[in-house]
């Protein structure tokens, strides 16, 4: 990112790297853009601010070509777009977090809306902070001009503000030798003479306070002829009076502010801390922060300048150029210049001996330091020139007996060889990465995509916060691959200082992977090892590389260096040296190699396909995908095979039925894959081009194998609720039509998955769905296949997924665990099997055995890693947590179940809506749950109108819940669906609240029989706790009350089993306050 700074001397910085201009002119021209930032400021305009004296007659030919040179050097600081031609003149583009002064005015606004004087003047503290000096200050010639605002006189006032609330803290003391400085740099500002006059008061010199007025009144009348205004007048009166100062508050001496907060640089910041503090005291000393490019030295720098101002140091700041024509002592010059009078100035060098100017600089500061504390940040100490680091050295050895820090920074590797203490700033871990990437985008980040930028960034702070930019703009699959422009360019420009046959080697190894091994680069290469190792050194020494600990093998250093190897020849190329290296293995598994070669010549192959190998792309490919399907590694079986489709669409397109059929097959494979692996979008669409292959072919048996895959693999519904994949169903259907009535593994699988599809299909009918899918199973049984049977009885739970038929899905699911154990069984099963039982033992009411198979379904996951299992055991986690009444533990791992199921299947939002439901009934948050259901609710929706009625009759708004949630003669029950028990409670409920006797009658006929269970959606999402408890509402609504009392008495001790604490105690209180009433 490109960062434009005019609070002092006009700076363009990117990636740590100050951005040099062409000339006085094109500094002067972006100067008078930036002082109107996001605004077209007219050619006529440029042109004054270009041109001191009377312009050329081509001053506005000229104006064009300094606007493309500033546009031409900001594109090479990856900032292309940021000048554009707007009519009659020319715009500069830029963020709100790109430029100072905009960053300085934000922070005043939001200090001005603050009404806590201690946190105000912290804001404007840090507004401050940001000035280095006059605004454009050392721009030759007159300064341009500044647009509408003066911010010169913004500074000022900010100050002015500040000051005000601090005196108002009780900091008089401490702002006694800063008011002075000011007073006498702006001897006609009333407000600070004015403020300078408080703080005397208030440390107890009143005296030397109205000395003050009676100077400056003096000075007025003698100088201009004017009398002090009211407010020093009036300031005057008040200390005449002895008026008391303000009482300082409990943040009044700065002890309890905390430094400002950067994600891993806890331990450097509270050493700055340390230091700043000692600095007040009275000693000071020499701070190095030190490491590689884009770790965030800078940012170090800000938060220490930043948290210099809020304890009442001066702070002034300089850089060292990485440039040539900038004169010698530049940064201790812009420190001086930034001090703005506090300091008296160096003597003119000419003719003076260097030690005499050294000297100079060195007693120009003691003496600032000795009036007030002060810090000078030093930036870039590694591009230092040698004049400036005499000076360095001098001071170094005087800091310990002053109030002076310096805090410089520089890369590690070029160090200069400086006295101090070192604050080495590390790479930040995946937490930390998370926590800046939050910071960055302004909302939670994904855990997986945290995740991607720890691993793709290696820690390093600017390419995460780089990478964290990008991801706004892009989907997080992309930000796998994805390689922001400043973080290229921040990486090609150290590949760049490595010699030529060094970066040649580096592009075979990042050809090769993040990690590599030495011999397979020289054998690829054709480098003896030796010279290898020499160029390998290299890119050690420029950070490019890091050894791995493991013999002959080294690691790019993040995974972003490695990427802009790949990134900086063509695609032809690259794929070239894949080629190499393919060849390499093949020769390697050719003489008894090891078979996990399988995986990297399937990779190789297929990079290498533009080159000519496509047909050896795909073998390598499929051979791969097979092996990783016999280790359930289905994530990468789904990634090559994917490889292998994109091959034979771009390079060996079908060309007769055979090649058609290869297709279709590896989409087949691919659907399959992806389902296993959660990655439900690239399963559906290379499923439905695969049925449509199928449908051409007229192959009934290839029909209903691309079209019953998603009924085969899925746990939970295949689609959203109340969808039916129409195509699906339309094509399962004609195969059934067409295949042979005989008993057959197809035809048996087909009937199942038709079964499974036509849940929600227009007009189904469950028990026709019902006998189809039984037909399935027992054709399985027929043909004694015991993998056969566990599939279609897998499908067979899914089709009768209804309350009603729970005693049947319990048969089914003690099979399917019976079966799952037995020798020969895919290992993927057993996790399948135990979280189907988990799920029917707890809707019949027995959460301890149910916990029972969830643990040993997280045992068995661990070996095959289905995320869609992952997902419903992180569900299943928040619920048992919220049940026992920990319902903030609850809400965050409820968060964290939502995170992992929006990436896999359908259903993440309802399912997180309905967990947050649970929490705020648990909690009586009942206009909150209010606000949840109107935001879901939408037609078709799992989420109804009556949960909506419900919400409000629990606020009291009976009149509005009855219009949500209508009688039960006026309306239909909920579809016959796994969620009806559940729709039917929720209704029961609301009619009971309502005093819908009618209603809570017919509901209690109806729900009885199902007295005993537990309140579920069918899974682990939800659960509040025992129906007894409901059904005890709406027996007392329906007037039963013996009958109400006996069900809370039920319900209290189920709960109890349930360990669901609120539901238990809401049991427990209803029993008596019916006790009680049939008392009375």
């Amino acid at each position: 990112m490109v960062e434009f700074a005019i609070l002092g001397p006009l700076e363009i910085v990117a990636a740590e790297t100050r951005v040099r201009l062409g000339g006085p002119r094109e500094e002067r021209l972006l100067a008078a853009l930036l002082l109107n930032p996001n605004r077209v400021v007219p050619v006529d305009r440029l042109v004054d601010a270009v041109w001191d004296e009377q312009p050329p007659a081509t001053a506005a030919k000229q104006i064009r070509n300094l606007a493309a040179g500033v546009r031409r050097r900001l594109a090479e600081a990856r900032c292309a777009s940021a000048v554009e031609t707007d009519g009659p003149g020319y715009r500069l583009r830029v963020a709100a977090d790109q430029l100072d002064a905009d960053l300085f005015t934000a922070r005043v606004a939001q200090a001005r809306r603050d009404t806590d004087p201690r946190s105000a003047a912290l804001l404007l503290r840090r507004a401050l902070a940001l000035w280095r000096g006059p605004v454009l200050d050392g721009l030759p010639g007159r300064r341009p001009a500044a647009g509408p605002f003066d911010l010169n006189e913004q500074r000022l006032t900010a100050w002015e503000e500040c000051i005000d609330h601090e005196l108002r803290l009780g900091r008089h003391r401490e702002l006694v030798a800063e008011l002075s400085a000011l007073t006498e740099a702006h001897p006609l500002r009333d407000r600070f003479t004015a403020q300078l006059m408080l703080a005397l008061h208030g440390s107890g010199r009143s005296a030397d306070g109205l000395a003050v007025y009676r100077r400056h009144s003096a000075a007025l009348a003698e100088g201009l002829g004017l009398n002090p205004g009211t407010l020093l007048v009036e300031t005057q009166q008040r200390l005449l009076r002895d008026e008391p100062a303000p009482r300082p508050g409990p943040a009044a001496t700065g002890e309890t502010v905390p430094p400002q907060s950067i994600p891993g640089r806890e331990d450097v910041l509270a050493a700055v801390d340390t230091a700043l503090r000692a600095a007040g005291a009275g000693r000071g000393g020499l701070l190095l922060a030190v490491g590689e490019p884009g770790i965030g030295k800078t940012r170090v720098a800000q938060a220490a300048a930043g948290r210099a101002a809020e304890l009442g140091l001066a702070v002034a700041v300089g850089r060292c150029p990485d440039s040539e024509g900038v004169p010698d002592l530049w940064p201790w010059m812009t420190v001086l210049r930034t001090l703005d009078g506090e300091a008296d100035p160096p003597p003119d060098r000419a003719g003076v001996p260097g030690s005499r100017v050294h000297a100079a600089i060195v007693t120009a500061l003691v003496a600032v330091a000795g009036r007030r504390p002060l810090l000078v940040v030093l930036e870039d100490l590694h591009w230092a020139d040698r004049d400036s680091l005499t000076v360095l050295h001098l001071l170094a050895t005087v800091l310990p007996e002053l109030p002076l820090v310096v805090l410089g920074t520089s890369r590690d590797d070029t160090l200069p060889a400086v006295a101090g203490t070192r604050l080495p700033l590390r790479r930040l871990t995946e937490t930390e990465v998370s926590t800046l990437a939050e910071h960055e985008l302004g909302a939670p980040v994904d855990p997986a995509v945290a995740r991607l930028l720890h691993t793709r960034s290696g820690g390093n702070p600017f390419h995460a916060v780089e990478l964290a930019r990008l991801a706004r703009e892009i989907e997080p699959v992309d930000l796998a691959t994805a390689l922001p422009d400043g973080a290229r360019e921040l990486i090609m420009r150290r590949v760049r200082q490595l010699p030529g046959d060094a970066r040649s080697a580096l592009l075979i190894a990042a050809a090769l992977g993040e990690e590599f091994e030495v011999d397979l680069v020289a054998e690829v290469s054709h480098t003896p090892r030796d010279a290898l190792l020499d160029m390998l050194e290299a890119g050690l020494r420029h950070r490019l590389l890091t050894e791995t600990g493991v013999a002959n093998r080294y690691r790019f250093d993040h995974a972003l260096i490695r990427d802009a190897l790949r990134h900086s020849v063509s695609r032809l190329r690259l794929a070239g040296v894949h080629a190499d290296i393919a060849t390499a293995l093949d020769r390697r598994a050719g003489t008894g190699g090891d078979p996990d070669l399988l995986d990297a010549r399937a990779f190789h192959w297929l990079a290498a396909a533009p080159t000519g190998h496509a047909e050896r792309a795909v073998e390598a490919g499929l051979a791969a995908a097979e092996r990783a399907g016999h280790v359930s590694a289905h994530p990468n079986q789904a990634r090559l095979l994917s490889g292998v489709v994109d091959v034979i669409d771009n390079y060996v397109p079908p060309r007769n039925a055979e090649d058609t059929a290869r297709l279709r097959e590896v989409l087949v494979r691919l659907g399959r894959a992806s389902c296993r692996s959660g990655l439900q979008d690239q399963a559906t669409t290379a499923l439905r081009r695969a049925i449509r292959l199928a449908e051409r072919s007229g192959d009934p048996a290839a029909l209903a194998a691309a079209a019953g895959v998603h009924a085969a693999e899925a746990i939970g519904s295949t689609r959203e609720y109340g969808v039916c994949d129409t195509d699906t169903f339309q094509a399962l259907q004609a195969a059934a039509r067409r295949l042979p009535s005989d008993d057959t593994p197809v035809r048996s699988l087909c009937l199942a998955a038709l079964a499974v599809e036509g849940y929600f299909a227009p007009d189904s009918d469950p028990r026709e769905l019902s006998r189809i899918s039984a037909e399935a199973v027992s054709m399985a049984r027929r043909l004694d296949d015991q993998g056969l049977l566990i599939r279609t009885l897998h499908m067979r739970y899914n089709a009768i997924r209804r309350p009603d038929t729970l005693p049947d899905r319990l048969r089914i699911a003690n099979e399917l665990v019976e079966l799952s154990a037995k020798p020969g069984c895919a290992p993927e099963w057993a996790p399948i099997a135990l979280l189907r039982r988990a799920h029917s033992v707890l809707e019949n009411g027995d959460i301890a055995a149910a916990q029972r198979d969830i643990d040993a379904c997280r045992k068995a996951n661990e070996q095959v890693l289905l995320p869609e299992v992952d997902v419903h055991l992180r569900w299943w986690s928040a619920m048992r947590t919220g049940l026992t009444g920990d319902t903030d533990a609850a809400e965050r791992l409820s968060h964290e179940a939502f995170l992992a199921h929006r990436r896999t299947v359908w259903g993440a939002e309802p399912a997180y809506a309905a967990q947050v439901a649970s929490w705020l009934l648990d909690r009586r948050g009942y206009r909150e749950l209010e606000a949840v259901i109107r935001a879901k609710h939408r037609p078709g929706s799992p989420i109804t109108s009556a949960h909506l009625g419900l919400a409000l009759a629990l606020q009291g708004n009976l009149a509005e819940a009855r219009a949500h949630c209508q009688p039960a003669k006026e309306t239909p029950e909920p579809p016959q669906d796994w969620l009806w028990l559940l729709q039917m409670v929720l209704r029961a409920y609301t009619w009971a609240l309502c005093g819908d006797t009618a209603s809570c009658r017919y509901a209690l006929e109806r729900l009885l029989p199902y007295s005993g269970r537990a309140v579920t959606n069918g899974s682990g999402i939800l659960c509040w706790g025992s129906i007894d408890h409901f059904l005890g509402e709406v027996a007392a609504g329906a007037g039963e009350h013996e009958q109400a009392v006996s069900l809370f008495r039920q319900a209290a001790d189920h709960n109890a089993d349930l360990q669901a604490t609120h539901w238990r105690d809401r049991s427990v209180r209803r029993l008596a306050e019916l006790d009680s009433a049939r008392s009375a």
